[in-house]
């Protein structure tokens, strides 16, 4: 799906999405499958434009499968870096040579140089930036849903800082395999059943599709706090069952940002102009 957010910087440059085969030149990219519904282009040509830089960004669909020959056509293209998101954040991680300090315990990436093939995982600080903004802190019991590339990061992150971690997917092998993999204490939970927990966070990409899933909602006595990592124009089924009863909720925008500008200053070595980048995606 498509997002339209109430943007209030002018964007001069049409965003398109592009087949990798067929991207033209540029400087930078986000490569996914879905790819339309993202905000990276607009956020990131709002901080182009206000800091009057000559780039260019672009959204690159890359299906599953072919994230690695379309890594390496944009490298050939002379594009400097690429962002990138779901379902490819594990396979673009096998690509890379080299991983920022620490990246490695997290399995996946989001953000990649491409002429010397190194990747970060801006997607944790900016994920725990969101968790400590709503005064969940260490040691809190919190609840993932899934088990991709963002949930096997962000586990790890919330493992190594020192939260208490239940998670549930539908496919629990999958699951089992990753905990394992990661080598951390996590609570394989046999349903989605928010009880005891203060924060609940949606991983997979059901939203994506508007797909409900199998959640046991109570009503939060606590200030419970339900975060998707996806957004859009209205809030997702996720969302909308979590503030039915009564949990506070947020999409993914402002972690969205927070990880862009991160990646941002990674790229170019400048301070990503934030206010600029939140307001590009009506926040």
């Amino acid at each position: 799906m498509e997002f339209y957010g109430a943007a209030t910087m002018d964007i001069s440059k049409e965003m398109k999405v592009y087949d990798w085969r067929d991207v033209p030149d540029g400087d930078f990219a986000i490569l996914g499958d879905p790819v339309g519904h993202s905000l990276s282009p607009r956020m990131h040509s709002a901080a182009y434009q206000f800091l009057e830089l000559d780039l260019m960004y672009r959204a690159v669909r890359v299906p599953v499968g072919e994230v690695v020959p379309a890594l390496e056509a944009l490298r050939d293209l002379g594009y400097l870096g690429v962002n990138i998101t779901v379902p490819h954040k594990e396979a673009a991680f096998e690509w890379c040579e080299h991983v920022e300090k620490g990246t490695w315990r997290f399995g996946a990436v989001n953000t990649i140089r491409l002429e010397n093939r190194a990747g970060v995982n801006t997607d944790v600080p900016g994920f725990l930036k969101v968790l400590a903004d709503q005064g969940i802190e260490p040691g809190a019991r919190i609840m993932f849903l899934g088990a991709g590339g963002s949930a096997r990061s962000l586990i790890a992150a919330c493992s190594d800082a020192g939260f208490e971690i239940g998670a549930w997917n539908r496919t629990r092998e999958r699951l089992e395999k990753m905990v394992g993999e990661l080598g951390v204490k996590v609570d394989i939970l046999e349903s989605a059943d928010v009880q005891g927990f203060q924060a609940i966070i949606n991983a997979t990409s059901a939203s994506l599709g508007e797909v409900d899933l199998p959640i046991v909602w109570r009503q939060s006595a606590m200030g419970g706090f339900a975060f998707d990592l996806a957004y859009g124009p209205e809030p997702s089924p996720f969302l909308k069952w979590a503030k039915a009863n009564g949990w506070l909720t947020s999409d993914g925008l402002p972690m969205l940002v927070e990880q862009g500008a991160l990646g941002f200053e990674w790229w170019l070595g400048k301070e990503a102009p934030r206010e600029a980048m939140l307001r590009s995606v009506g926040l």
